[in-house]
């Protein structure tokens, strides 16, 4: 990803991050807990909810913002839905235009991604890279998207795994050295200026022991 001119929170302009707050109905004491990608099952969608249910428990101002669109393959079940669509503090984006990402991930106090398998956790590093701490999965690709402790820390997929990772994030000081570790960690190993020449490297000692 470009750490340096898309993926970088230094070049957030307040005028538009404040109106896009009044747009969405966040006021400046909401916690909010953000997840960004397709709004399925396999995404751990269903435990998000429960788990963001359990910590309203002890944070009333929390809100969830769910950036992304409805699967039509991999459905929520139709309650899941319903609430998603009818809460309050639930905050559903639908589909967005890419070059508004980081504005979205600007407005999040911690990001969560329960994903049950992925590639590779692209939203992860993009939401480390805008200094949002992050509770992720220990699912295949994910698992490679952070460093425990230290950029973010690992959840169980359930939504006492969810509500325990968040309530860990409610502390300020903890949320700030997360997101500052974060974007160190994603500027130091997965800006664009630092994979292409390891892909190329990558790619260059593949052909020379093929020859």
């Amino acid at each position: 990803i470009d750490t340096e001119n898309i993926f970088n929170p230094a070049l957030i302009n307040t005028a538009e991050k404040s109106a896009l707050k009044s747009l969405l109905g966040i006021s400046e004491d909401d916690f909010i807990v953000g997840f960004c990608g397709r709004i399925c099952k396999d995404k751990g969608i269903r435990e998000l909810i429960d788990g963001f249910r359990l910590f309203k428990r002890h944070n009333a101002a929390a809100k969830l913002l769910l950036v992304g669109a409805f699967d039509t393959r991999d459905i929520l079940p139709a309650d899941y839905k319903k609430e998603i669509l009818g809460a309050d503090d639930i905050i559903s984006t639908g589909r967005i235009v890419k070059s508004q990402l980081p504005l979205y991930y600007s407005l999040m106090d911690v990001f969560v991604f329960p994903s049950y398998r992925e590639g590779f956790g692209m939203s992860v590093i993009e939401a480390s890279a805008m200094m949002v701490p992050v509770l992720v999965s220990r699912s295949h690709g994910c698992i490679d998207s952070i460093r425990e402790h230290h950029t973010g820390e690992y959840i169980d997929i359930s939504a006492e795994g969810v509500c325990y990772g968040l309530m860990k994030m409610t502390n300020t000081d903890i949320r700030k050295s997360v997101g500052l570790e974060g974007r160190r960690f994603v500027v130091e190993n997965f800006d664009f200026k630092v994979m292409w020449p390891a892909v190329a490297r990558f790619y260059q000692d593949i052909h020379h022991k093929i020859l």
